[in-house]
C-alpha cells in the first residue's frame, strides 16, 4: 500500500551475529586447539535500524517505466515553488498555460488538460472548465500547494488501473505530509522554516511546519504564504516601443467652423461679447484626424505586444492533521487544509484606447462639451447591451481586468492499520472519509472612468464624469466531493514465489456546478437637449443646448426564462456519484523474473434537471501488466502495457449553448450529447543497465487513443423548432 511514510524496525538475531564472530575467532586463534576444547561464546545485544520509507517508482508498477517519483527532499533540492518548477527537468511533460498566471492542467503523450489526471491523497481535482463566447471564465485549476506535499508520483502513459478516470495520457498523484515528514530521528517534535525569493516573478515564499509526538499523539500544521508578479520578459524585450494611431475628437478650425459654434443654456447672456462659444468635437477614422504616439514597451496595450500583462499574485495555505495511535498497530486521525489563491491581472492586449476600426457615431452627446473640459468628452461609443444602449466616453482609457481567486477546503478522518509482524489477514490498510469543496471565482472588469492615458483600476461611473463605463462579469466554478476510500495490503509466499497483493476500493458522491453572477454594466449619461430651433451655428447664432437629468444608468445582462447562451445566469448543476474496486499483484517469480498484474471496475454516473445537458451511466474496465527478465544482476527488460479511460468532463455534458437559443423553442435545434468514455492503450519496452558507472535506462513507448471527444460546428439555413 502506499502509505505515508512508516516506521520500520529490523530486529537481527544476537545468536547469527555471534557466529560469525565465533568463525573469525577461531580462525585467528587456531594454533591454541590442541591445548584446549573450550570455544568462547559471546552474545550481543540486540541491533535496531530504523528508517523512513519513500515513495519508489516500482510501489504501484514493477518496472518503473514512465514514472517519476519526487519526494520532499527532492522538491527541495530542485527548488520546485510552483506548478512550473515541478517537471521542468523531466522530459515529455509540459505545463498547460491557462493565459491569466494559472494553469490548466499538464500535458502528457499528446493529450492534455482533463486528460492528465490530477489526485491528492486519491481525491480528485477541480477539472478544466470554460463557457464559450465569455471571457469571464478560465479553464484553469486549482494549483497544489507543494510546500504541503511529501511525495509525488508520475506516471507517463495510460494508467486507470491505477488513478481511475482521465488518466489517459498519464496522472499526476500527490501525497501529503504527515508528523512524521517533519520530527526527525529519535526527536518527539521538529520544526522546519523555509524562506524563499525567486527572481524571474519577484515571487517571495514562507513556509513554517510544527509537528509533534507525546502519548501516543502526534500533530502537524504548516502555514505557507506567497506573494508574486508575472515571470519576467528578457530585458531587451521592453527597449521596443511601438507608435500607434487612436481614434481622438478633434473641433474644426478657421472658416471650417464657421457652422460649428455651440454654448450651453445660460454660459451667454450676450452672444456678441460671449467667450465661451466653441465649436462641437467630432471624430473621424481618416489618418489626419487620428492621433500618433510613441509608447513605451511596458505600458503598451494590444495584439503586438511583447511583454507579459501585469499581474499581482498571492497565496496562503494551512494544513493540519494530526491523530491517535491507540496501539502501535491501530491509528485514528483527522486532517484539514485550507488554500486561497489569487491571480490578478490587467488584459494588456486589450487596447487603452479607441482604435478608428471601433468608431461609432457620437449620437447620444452630439459632440456637446462643457466649458474648460476635454472635446472628447463631447463624443462617445456606442455600445449595445442585450436589448438596451450605452454611451461610453472617448476621453476615457480603456480598461480590462481578469481577478482570479482559487479556494480549496478539505476536511477528513482516516483510520490506518499497520502489522509489521504481518501474521494476519492483512498487513496494512487504510479507510479515509474525506470532504473536498474547490472553488474557482473570475471576475471580468471592464473599467472605462479615468482620463486617458490615467489608469485606475478603482474607479466607477458618477454624475462627475459624464459618458463614463464599467461592466462586470463574474464565474463560479465548483466542484464537491465526499469520498471514502479502503485500502488494503498483503505480502505472500509460497511454491518459491512471492507476492504483494493491493486492494484499493472506494465511493464518491459529487457535484460540478456554475454560477454566473454580477453581470451588469453602469452607465453615467445625460440628456443632451437643442433649445434654439433657429441656430445656423455661427458665432452670431449659435447652437443652443442644455444638459439635463444627469444619472447613473444600471444595466441588468443576466437573462433567466429560458433564455440560453452568455447572457443565462441559470445555474449549471451536475450531480454524481462513482464507485470503484481494483487489485493488483506484484509477484517475483525466482531470481529472474518479476511480473505485476492489476484490474480495476469503475462505476460513474451523472444526473441533472436540465434537459438540454447531457447525462448518463458509465461502466469501464481498465488493467496492466508489467514484466521484468533480469538475465543478471546488472541488465533487465522490462515491458509494461496498460489501460486507460476518461467518462465525459462536465463542460463536456453541459454542452455548447447557442446564444439567442430558448428552451421550448429551439429544442430540436440544440445537440444534447450522447457520449462514450475515450479509451487509451499505452505499449512500452525498455532496457535497464546499471554498473560502475551508474544507471542507463532507454524506453520506446506507444500510445493509441480512441473515441476522443471534440466540439464540431454546424449550420443550416433554417433552424428547426
Amino acid at each position: 500500500m502506499n502509505t505515508a511514510k512508516h516506521i520500520h524496525n529490523h530486529t537481527f538475531p544476537s545468536r547469527l551475529t555471534a557466529v560469525c564472530l565465533a568463525v573469525l575467532s577461531c580462525t585467528a586463534a587456531a594454533p591454541a586447539f590442541a591445548d584446549t576444547d573450550v570455544t568462547k561464546t559471546v552474545q550481543l545485544n540486540e541491533v535496531v535500524v530504523k528508517g523512513k520509507k519513500k515513495a519508489r517508482r516500482k510501489d504501484t508498477e514493477v518496472t518503473g517505466l514512465g514514472k517519476v517519483v519526487k519526494n520532499s527532499d527532492g522538491l527541495d533540492k530542485e527548488q520546485v515553488l510552483g506548478i512550473r518548477d515541478l517537471t521542468r527537468y523531466d522530459p515529455s511533460i509540459a505545463v498547460v498555460e491557462q493565459g491569466r498566471g494559472a494553469s490548466s492542467g499538464y500535458s502528457m503523450r499528446g493529450v492534455d488538460k482533463n486528460r492528465v489526471s490530477l489526485t491528492v491523497d486519491g481525491l480528485p481535482q477541480i477539472q478544466s472548465y470554460t463557457v464559450d463566447n465569455t471571457s469571464a471564465t478560465s479553464g484553469a485549476i486549482n494549483e497544489i500547494e507543494y510546500e504541503n506535499i511529501t511525495a509525488i508520483e508520475i506516471n507517463k502513459g495510460a494508467n486507470s488501473a491505477e488513478q481511475g478516470s482521465g488518466s489517459l495520457g498519464g496522472s499526476l498523484a500527490f501525497r501529503t505530509k504527515e508528523a512524521d515528514d517533519i520530527i526527525k530521528e529519535g526527536q518527539n517534535w521538529g520544526l522546519d522554516t523555509k524562506t524563499a525569493y525567486s527572481g524571474k516573478n519577484k515571487l517571495f515564499t514562507q513556509s513554517i511546519a510544527a509537528a509533534g509526538r507525546l502519548n501516543g499523539f502526534e500533530g502537524l500544521a504548516i502555514y505557507t504564504h506567497r506573494q508574486g508578479h508575472e515571470t519576467q520578459a528578457h530585458k531587451d524585450a521592453g527597449n521596443q516601443p511601438q507608435t500607434i494611431s487612436r481614434l481622438d475628437g478633434y473641433v474644426y478650425e478657421g472658416d471650417d467652423a464657421r457652422y460649428d459654434w455651440f454654448a450651453l443654456e445660460g454660459e451667454c447672456v450676450d452672444i456678441a461679447n460671449c467667450d465661451k462659444l466653441r465649436p462641437l468635437s467630432h471624430t473621424s477614422p481618416a489618418e489626419k484626424y487620428l492621433t500618433t504616439e510613441t509608447i513605451p514597451a511596458a505600458q503598451y496595450t494590444g495584439n503586438k505586444r511583447a511583454l507579459p500583462n501585469p499581474m499581482d499574485y498571492g497565496s496562503r495555505s494551512w494544513l493540519v492533521r494530526g491523530g491517535y495511535r491507540f496501539t502501535p498497530r491501530h491509528y485514528l486521525g483527522g486532517i484539514f487544509e485550507n488554500t486561497r489563491q489569487r491571480y490578478d491581472i490587467r488584459d494588456m492586449a486589450f487596447e487603452q484606447y479607441w482604435n478608428p476600426k471601433t468608431r461609432i457615431a457620437s449620437g447620444k452627446s452630439q459632440g456637446v462639451y462643457r466649458f474648460g473640459e476635454n472635446i472628447d468628452n463631447g463624443q462617445t461609443i456606442q455600445r449595445g447591451l442585450t436589448d438596451q444602449w450605452s454611451y461610453i466616453g472617448l476621453g476615457y482609457s480603456r480598461l480590462r481586468y481578469f481577478d482570479e481567486h482559487h479556494r480549496k477546503t478539505r476536511n477528513g478522518l482516516e483510520y490506518r492499520y499497520d502489522n509489521p509482524d504481518k501474521n494476519t489477514f492483512v498487513d496494512q490498510a487504510k479507510i479515509s472519509l474525506d470532504r473536498q469543496n474547490i472553488t474557482l471565482d473570475t471576475l471580468r472588469s471592464d473599467v472605462n472612468c479615468s482620463v486617458y492615458p490615467a489608469v485606475d483600476k478603482n474607479c466607477r461611473p458618477g454624475t462627475d464624469k459624464p459618458w463614463s463605463f464599467y461592466e462586470s462579469e463574474r464565474s463560479i466554478y465548483g466542484e464537491k466531493h465526499n469520498a471514502l476510500n479502503l485500502e488494503a495490503e498483503k505480502k505472500l509466499s509460497f511454491a518459491h514465489t512471492s507476492h504483494k497483493l493491493h486492494l484499493n476500493a472506494g465511493f464518491d458522491r459529487f457535484q460540478s456546478k456554475l454560477d454566473h453572477k454580477d453581470f451588469y454594466a453602469l452607465n453615467s449619461q445625460q440628456d443632451v437637449v437643442y433649445v434654439n430651433d433657429q441656430a445656423d451655428g455661427s458665432k452670431s447664432n449659435p447652437y443652443i443646448y442644455r444638459l439635463e437629468n444627469p444619472r447613473v444608468e444600471k444595466f441588468n445582462l443576466c437573462r433567466y426564462n429560458n433564455f440560453v447562451g452568455v447572457s443565462s445566469c441559470h445555474s449549471r448543476i451536475i450531480n454524481g456519484h462513482s464507485y470503484h474496486i481494483g487489485l493488483r499483484d506484484h509477484m517475483s517469480l525466482g531470481k529472474y523474473v518479476d511480473w505485476g498484474v492489476g484490474a480495476r471496475y469503475d462505476y460513474h454516473k451523472m444526473t441533472t434537471d436540465d434537459s438540454w445537458t447531457a447525462s448518463g451511466t458509465f461502466r469501464n474496465g481498465s488493467w496492466n501488466s508489467g514484466f521484468v527478465f533480469k538475465p543478471n544482476s546488472n541488465l533487465s527488460f522490462l515491458h509494461r502495457i496498460s489501460s486507460g479511460f476518461r467518462v465525459p468532463s462536465f463542460q463536456e455534458l453541459f454542452g455548447y449553448r447557442v446564444s439567442g437559443f430558448e428552451k421550448g423553442i429551439n429544442d430540436k435545434a440544440h445537440y444534447v450529447g450522447k457520449f462514450k468514455p475515450e479509451k487509451a492503450l499505452n505499449n512500452e519496452f525498455g532496457v535497464h543497465v546499471k554498473g560502475g558507472f551508474g544507471h542507463l535506462e532507454a524506453s520506446y513507448f506507444r500510445n493509441r487513443y480512441k473515441g476522443l471527444i471534440g466540439l464540431t460546428h454546424t449550420s443550416t439555413p433554417t433552424l428547426p423548432v
